[in-house]
């Protein structure tokens, strides 16, 4: 029984250690996303994190699949 009750303390004391890293790493996340701007006046300007967006206007048309093929480059070392 002490055998269990060790175990259990143990698991406990890493499922803590576990959660505080996850929300450091959540809050350094956060941090990564505000852009800092310094400019040559040695001011630093934050801006917000902006995702980056694409437009798609249509899709690729569909082909046999071999009309990219890159010719292999002439090797000199293959007889």
């Amino acid at each position: 029984k002490f055998l269990n009750n060790q175990y259990v303390h143990k698991v406990r004391h890493l499922e803590r250690e576990s959660k505080e890293k996850s929300e450091n790493i959540l809050k350094l996340q956060e941090k990564n996303f505000h852009a800092v701007v310094q400019t040559p006046g040695g001011r630093k300007k934050s801006i917000p994190f902006r995702r980056q967006r694409m437009e798609i206007d249509q899709t690729v048309p569909e082909g046999d699949g071999f009309g990219f093929r890159v010719p292999p480059p002439d090797d000199p070392y293959v007889a």
